[in-house]
């Protein structure tokens, strides 16, 4: 009796003793938890994942940044995961919690730090922050702001029938390029695109411009004048020819020195005297017609298209990534010369492996051009450049949010203007769509042979082989 109660008695202090530890190691590890952030995206696409640019640019703050947020974290949660995606008729976001995505801000960054406001008992932050939702998200640095919405946390596109549907998340591109906007000393620029040429100008491009600092207007030359603020023009697709009196205004504009002028052209459009003629003055001689599209033969994207893999080493493609390619679908050759006013040089070129649509001519060609002019020309010291690109589509919305391509960084380089310019990174939305997986004219080749030929024909002689040697057992 004495010896059951003796090994019982030993049983039980030993489940206590076990669950103790079990419980004290299981606290400890949920402090540790809290602390590191110690949680696993297990996702496929990785949507609760935050990038190492993010990182990078939290270990470089120097300044105390706040997140501000109107609601609780179960609320937040809820708003952003079930009830927003049922407004455009889509399933719940499964695998990602917002309050916890931007916890991991200030987990990891002592110079971030969250903080919880009453929406409904402070009236006046509506009109401080300029809110429009108890949704809003602020982001805080001193005296600057940025309000982030629902909406520019997802990725939405409309469908053939125009009803809008969420394909994907832009969660960590938001608050980071927010954070970078509230903690930078300089002002907010001014940035404008032309209109009543059949110009356009997409939502993503838009994006960029914000990220680089800039405050985007419309701007008609036919019926006035360019602000005196304006430091940054695009002129993008336009399909009809400027006036004359249109671009005498783009020239004194550029005579004020520290400005650049952003022009985008289309292959397809023909009938652009007075642009091309101004274009050609500085130096940068445009090509057009379907004809003397480069291809690149090498490689394969669907359509006509440059991949450019061989960077070079300009301001605007020095922080490119080496493991991704450019597309600058549908362009055409640019031929430089150097004017007494500006001095021209190439800023991107297509492979050697490109050629002419028709054949007539093989690369490199020149894609996009600078045309900087003398601080002698303009009577000031700061001077003012031209940038030319013949592949508008590369600044499309589809290029410019794809995954897996430098299109929107070498945008943003080229937004991003001035000896004093921060390098700023572009951080792409999470997908929900399928990736589709690109790959060379000769691996597309290898693989229909090795699929449709080599493997068939492999597996046909092993069963004949096999057939023959067990009929003559």
């Amino acid at each position: 009796m004495k010896r059951n109660f003796k090994y019982g008695a030993a049983s039980t202090v030993f489940i206590v003793v076990f669950l103790a530890v079990l419980i004290a190691v299981n606290l400890i590890v949920g402090l540790i938890g809290e602390r590191a952030n110690l949680l696993f995206d297990m996702t496929m696409d990785k949507r609760s994942s935050v990038s190492d640019t993010t990182y990078q640019i939290l270990d470089s703050l120097e300044k105390e940044v706040k997140i501000y947020t109107f609601a609780s974290p179960e609320t937040l949660d809820q708003w952003f995961s079930t009830d927003f995606p049922i407004r455009f008729g889509m399933m719940p976001v499964n695998g990602f919690s917002l309050s916890e995505y931007m916890q991991k801000y200030a987990l990891y960054s002592d110079k971030v730090e969250i903080e919880q406001l009453d929406f409904d008992a402070d009236p006046t932050l509506r009109e401080k922050y300029g809110l429009t939702s108890q949704s809003d998200i602020v982001v805080e640095c001193g005296d600057r702001s940025k309000v982030v919405t629902f909406y520019d946390l997802f990725k939405v596109d409309a469908n053939d029938n125009d009803a809008m549907y969420i394909t994907g998340l832009s969660v960590e591109q938001m608050l980071t390029n927010a954070i970078s906007y509230v903690v930078r000393d300089v002002g907010t620029k001014k940035h404008a695109y032309t209109v009543n040429h059949n110009e356009n100008v997409g939502a993503e491009y838009i994006n960029l411009l914000e990220i680089a600092g800039y405050e985007s207007q419309t701007l008609d030359l036919m019926t006035g004048d360019i602000p005196e603020d304006v430091t940054y023009i695009t002129v993008n697709t336009p399909a009809a020819d400027f006036s004359q009196d249109e671009i005498k205004k783009l020239q004194l504009w550029l005579d004020r020195g520290d400005t650049t002028l952003a022009i985008y052209l289309y292959a397809g459009v023909e009938g652009l005297t007075n642009l091309s003629s101004f274009l050609a003055d500085i130096g940068i001689g445009v090509t057009s017609g379907i004809t003397n599209v480069v291809v690149d033969q090498s490689q394969y994207v669907g359509e006509a298209s440059a991949i450019i893999t061989d960077y070079g080493t300009t301001q605007y493609t020095e922080n490119l990534s080496d493991e991704v390619h450019l597309i600058m679908p549908w362009a055409t050759p640019l031929e430089l010369k150097e004017t007494h006013d500006y001095k021209v040089s190439p800023v991107l070129y297509s492979a050697e492996t490109s050629l002419l649509n028709d054949k007539s001519a093989n690369g490199p060609f020149v894609l996009v051009a600078e045309a900087k002019k003398n601080a002698t020309a303009t009577g000031n010291s700061s001077k003012s450049k031209v940038i030319v690109s013949t592949a508008s589509m590369a600044i499309g919305d589809s290029y410019l949010s794809g995954a897996g391509i430098n299109n929107a960084q070498f945008t943003l380089n080229c937004l991003n203007t001035g000896e004093d310019a921060p390098e700023l990174t572009h951080i792409g939305t999470i997908s929900f769509a399928d990736n589709y997986l690109r790959m060379s004219y000769n691996e597309m080749r290898i693989f229909s042979y090795l699929f449709v030929y080599i493997i068939p024909v492999g597996l046909l002689a092993c069963g004949l082989a096999v057939f023959i040697r067990r009929k003559h057992r």
